[in-house]
């Protein structure tokens, strides 16, 4: 049986182990060894010491995974917050309020009314102070649809936070 000479990585002891051997414990220092080989050499490692490397070597990818998956849920959460978004007459986009559509709801509302009574006072004709209703309708319109947007934006923030924070813990 043809025999290597190789030495304990731990404490340098000299070794004689069969060719084909994959393990080998030294016997001066009692640690378990693992014998590694490429094509022009062979030499010894401990066990405990791949052990303590495989684990790092999973930690770091878990850790890389769940940044991976924080990215992810990131970049997700931008494209979605795009769809809530409202563009200005400046072409500035912000994030839907409650309070704004409630703004903009009574302005437009008290702009109908005061149009209609307006209207009234001067004495136009039935059609123009109907215009004042179509106001008072569209800003009711509008402070619907932008309170539920906002509502929306609000709700869906919150489980992306709830979601980032699940995967940072």
């Amino acid at each position: 049986m043809k025999l290597l000479a190789l030495n304990c990585n731990q404490c340098g002891a000299p070794l004689e182990v069969p060719a084909k051997a994959k393990f080998v414990t030294c016997n001066f220092c009692s640690t378990q060894l693992s014998v590694q080989r490429t094509d022009k050499v062979a030499y010894t490692e401990a066990i405990e010491e791949i052990q303590e490397r495989t684990r790092q070597m999973s930690e770091d990818l878990k850790h890389l995974k769940k940044q991976s998956a924080v990215e992810d849920l990131d970049r997700s959460w931008r494209r979605r917050r795009e769809q809530f978004m409202i563009r200005s007459q400046q072409g500035e986009l912000s994030v839907p309020r409650k309070g704004m559509a409630i703004g903009i709801g009574a302005f437009t509302t008290l702009a109908g009314l005061l149009w209609m009574g307006f209207a009234m006072s001067i004495g136009a004709p039935g059609f123009f102070p109907l215009f004042g209703l179509l106001f008072v309708g569209a800003g009711l319109f509008n402070a619907m649809r932008l309170s539920a947007k906002a509502d929306d934006f609000h709700r869906s923030h919150r489980a992306y936070l709830s979601k980032r924070h699940d995967l940072l813990s």
